[in-house]
């Protein structure tokens, strides 16, 4: 599998642009079907025993095992859940699966030779280090992860040392091992008198003339005292330390992935305890940066913005809020492991590793994007404080959304930090634009309509609908057009989304139907509005490129670039 995306990611380099992204989308998907694949695979492998005991121990299947249950305690009474449990439950059983032993006796044969290839089998886990991160670039490939996974397992190698008692162990007897060898070498230099043997302290002076001219000589004072001269051992033991904890063993890098191995069996879940040091099961914006921050230092399409630090924090903050926007279906601020295996997150992260042109990489991670995202929101922020207020919005787009829809937005309906601060971040923004600009996207559905769900009861009302709509007709009225009636405004709305209950449409029904633009459009955006009403048709086809569907995002995104570029090429 790993020769094959090499290979189609080889052909990337060489189509063209409009082709190269379409063979990208196909790639990503092609590696996350074999990601859920597998992940399927292995719950089936480790839920066949349970399944098994099930009906070893009632001879039943599993359905009719419940109904039988039921039976059981209404008719005991007495009997507890949990001796019930115990019971059926084996003892070894895996909820989340289990490890692919196989697969996990090659990633070990791989992690071995790729310490072979480092002097003294050991790497460098300083973070400053530029041979440590082309050495953990190496191992992270070893284990089976993209290479931009070097930062994190780096990081969780180094808590790992710091935490657990018996790497530190293993630490210590590597240091004794150094030290026999250097005592073994000292003996071995004494005997072929290269080096006179150790005299008295008193005499240290005559030994530490005959010594190489690195070790201090003792000074008159000192051998007149009595005292010890400086022989450098005591600074060498703590070179030798400071040396173990900036490197880290075959042996015990091994003990580490042991570890992370036991607690997460497949990429996501390892993901997941990488990148919060085992802490928790869910991922929060922070445990991302060091992420991200690793693909500015060494993605070869970042290179230009290596050179500009200032903007590393605003290009990690939208790459971070575009990933919570696509995955974070939950609303939580807290990507669970389910949430990222539905995700292509890691699909996408492969293929950056393949991939040269950051372009290419639609998902996430496009400088492109980002460009337009930050002018759009520079152009904005008046005072350039990272802040827009009511007023800097209202100004987006030529004061096409409504005042209303802005009202509800800073009213923190979807967003907690709005209510809180009456700002908006541009964490905000990225998802407010996004959302403006693909109202087909699921989470832009939930966006609208929870700002349109003014009673929050789950439907958009005919009182809802009129709420909003009323704003549009006073506007067209300023503007000497002829707005459409409410009545006859909602029931073409009605027709288009068909819901399922009279009279109020529903999440489910605004998501199942293909016409959620110009349902929002009508109450939200003015100019999108005259410009669905000016067309003789509707169409709901999707922009398909190299048989792939281009997102309204991923066009909208494609030409502002092209719009900014030539703006700023005839200035």
């Amino acid at each position: 599998q790993q020769q094959q995306q090499q290979q189609q990611a080889k052909g990337l380099d060489s189509s063209e642009p409009s082709s190269k992204q379409a063979q990208y989308k196909t790639l990503v998907s092609t590696i996350q079907q074999q990601q859920l694949q597998q992940a399927s695979v292995d719950v089936a492998s480790s839920t066949q025993p349970l399944r098994a005991a099930y009906v070893g121990a009632t001879g039943a299947a599993p359905a009719q095992q419940r109904r039988l249950s039921l039976r059981r305690r209404s008719s005991l009474g007495g009997l507890s859940r949990s001796s019930t449990s115990e019971s059926l439950i084996p003892k070894f059983y895996h909820p989340n699966g289990k490890p692919n032993t196989y697969e996990m006796e090659i990633r070990k044969r791989d992690i071995v030779a790729c310490f072979d290839k480092f002097p003294e089998r050991k790497a460098h886990i300083a973070p400053t280090s530029a041979t440590g991160r082309k050495q953990f670039h190496q191992i992270a490939l070893a284990c089976g992860y993209s290479e931009y996974f070097k930062v994190p397992l780096q990081q969780f190698v180094v808590h790992k040392l710091e935490t657990d008692p018996k790497l530190a162990r293993m630490s210590a007897s590597h240091q004794q091992q150094l030290a026999r060898q250097r005592k073994t070498s000292t003996v071995a230099l004494n005997t072929n008198g290269t080096s006179p043997p150790i005299r008295p302290l008193m005499k240290a002076a005559s030994v530490d003339s005959t010594a190489p001219s690195s070790r201090p000589v003792a000074t008159d004072s000192g051998a007149g005292s009595g005292e010890s001269p400086p022989t450098g051992s005591a600074g060498k033991d703590k070179r030798d330390t400071a040396a173990a904890l900036s490197q880290v063993t075959c042996e015990q890098f091994l003990a580490c992935w042991r570890d992370l191995i036991s607690h997460a069996y497949d990429n996501a879940a390892q993901f997941i305890h990488l990148l919060t040091l085992g802490q928790r099961n869910y991922l929060t914006p922070d445990d991302f940066v060091p992420l991200v921050q690793s693909i500015i230092d060494d993605h070869p399409g970042l290179k230009f913005l290596r050179a500009a630090p200032d903007f590393h924090m605003r290009y990690i903050q939208t790459v971070i809020a575009r990933i919570y926007f696509n995955i974070n279906r939950s609303w939580t601020g807290k990507i669970t492991l389910q949430e990222l295996r539905k995700s292509n997150l890691l699909a996408v992260l492969m293929v950056l590793g393949q991939e040269e042109d950051i372009n290419q990489i639609t998902d996430y991670f496009s400088y492109e994007h980002f460009y337009v995202i930050y002018c759009k929101f520079w152009n904005l922020d008046q005072d350039h404080d990272l802040f827009i207020s009511k007023e800097d919005l209202a100004r987006h787009n030529d004061a096409a959304i409504s005042s209303r829809i802005i009202e509800r937005i800073f009213s923190g309906i979807v967003s907690k930090q709005i209510q809180q601060t009456g700002r908006m971040s541009y964490s905000d923004f990225v998802w407010f634009l996004i959302a403006e600009e693909d109202k087909k996207h699921p989470r832009s559905v939930e966006y609208w309509f929870r700002l349109m769900d003014l009673d929050g009861d789950g439907y958009i009302s005919m009182y809802e609908m009129e709420y909003f709509y009323y704003e549009q007709t006073k506007r067209l009225e300023l503007m000497n057009i002829e707005a459409l009636p409410f009545l006859d405004s909602a029931c073409q709305i009605l027709d288009l989304v068909n819901p399922r209950e009279k009279n109020k449409i529903s999440l489910a029904d605004l998501k199942r139907t293909k016409m959620a633009t110009i349902f929002f459009d009508t109450f939200i955006n003015l100019e999108k509005y005259l410009e669905h009403e000016s067309r003789e048709f509707v169409s709901t086809r999707d922009i398909v490129q190299g048989g792939v569907v281009i997102s309204d995002w991923d066009r909208y995104a494609s030409e502002e670039y092209e719009n900014l570029v030539t703006e700023e090429s005839t200035v």
